[in-house]
């Protein structure tokens, strides 16, 4: 149900939640106070275990459907799980970056949400690697191209820590004229 929650025990995203009930609200209050128009999607890139995706869906009705890109298994098995009341959702199970592959993502162990296929991105702390699938994305192909062509407006969140900037390069102008915030 939407009450469920279902998240990694960690040393940071864990115990903000268990505490105050909520994560980053402060920086989604500040997003949705520039959503104005009706018919928005929401693009999640590095979903993680999709709180975000869910934390905008419950507070904003003008959001009409949700995509999220998440390319670590069990972060992904989450999101699905957390998002599974919501009709309006479109989950992928890879990552975005600047080719089609199989490569080693880094996992920090102390903060669940820090997760890069940058090992640089995730210097002096305990981390282990994962492969995961990565994909280069292509405006003029699903589902990139529904996104575009299905939403008046957009709403762009990426958390890639390092790879956000590449991501963006490849989007280009057409997706961009569509992004509120």
């Amino acid at each position: 149900s939407a009450k469920d929650l279902f998240i990694n025990i960690d040393e940071t995203i864990f115990p903000q939640i268990i505490t105050h009930q909520e994560w980053s609200t402060s920086n989604n209050k500040k997003i949705l106070g520039h959503i104005e128009g009706k018919n928005v999607g929401l693009i999640d890139v590095g979903a993680n275990v999709g709180l975000f995706t869910r934390q905008m869906l419950i507070a904003s009705q003008n959001i009409t459907h949700a995509y999220c890109f998440e390319p670590k298994i069990s972060n992904f098995e989450l999101a699905t799980a957390n998002l599974k009341s919501f009709s309006n959702v479109s989950l992928f199970n890879y990552g975005l970056a600047d080719a089609n592959k199989t490569i080693d993502v880094s996992i920090n162990l102390t903060n669940s949400g820090n997760i890069s296929l940058n090992k640089n991105a995730i210097l002096n702390t305990a981390c282990l690697t994962e492969k995961v699938e990565i994909r280069q994305p292509d405006i003029s192909k699903k589902p990139f191209a529904s996104i575009i062509n299905n939403h008046n407006s957009l709403v762009y969140k990426s958390d890639t820590e390092g790879l956000d900037e590449i991501i963006f390069t490849y989007l280009g102008a057409k997706f961009w004229e569509k992004i509120e915030c």
